[in-house]
């Protein structure tokens, strides 16, 4: 699933809520594109990555929530300055979740467009990946 912002997103009224990224490419229709929730179809190790840009003097803050609840301890803060000044803040996260499992990105304050993006990605089944790397939620 990929998805982006095609308009300025404000602060979602709930934690129960994500950001609202219009679907671009959205196979299964897994995401809700009017929650900017994303429900997982089946249990597995799925990667998750977001990017939120920032501009005019605002300064936005983003995390990845699951059901209501803080996901893992990630979080970006893209900061601009007032004026012509924008600025982007990206990031990677991997876990291992279950059929059913709601997950979208909420934070604080308004997002822009054009690079403010969410895409999520089921890459491998987590009963057989390697606890290494692996955030266990």
């Amino acid at each position: 699933m990929y998805a982006r912002a095609l308009s300025q997103l404000s602060r979602p009224s709930t934690n129960s809520r994500g950001y609202p990224f219009q679907s671009v490419i959205n196979n299964g229709n897994h995401y809700d594109s009017n929650t900017g929730i994303y429900t997982c179809p089946e249990d597995g190790l799925y990667a998750f990555t977001f990017t939120l840009e920032a501009s005019n003097g605002r300064n936005p803050n983003a995390r990845l929530y699951r059901s209501g609840s803080q996901l893992g301890p990630f979080a970006i803060y893209p900061r601009a300055s007032s004026g012509d000044f924008v600025d982007t803040s990206s990031n990677l996260q991997i876990y291992s979740l279950s059929q059913g499992d709601t997950i979208y990105v909420y934070g604080g304050g308004v997002i822009e467009p054009l690079h403010s993006t969410f895409a999520v990605w089921r890459i491998g089944d987590s009963k057989y990946s390697s606890r290494d790397f692996l955030f266990k939620t």
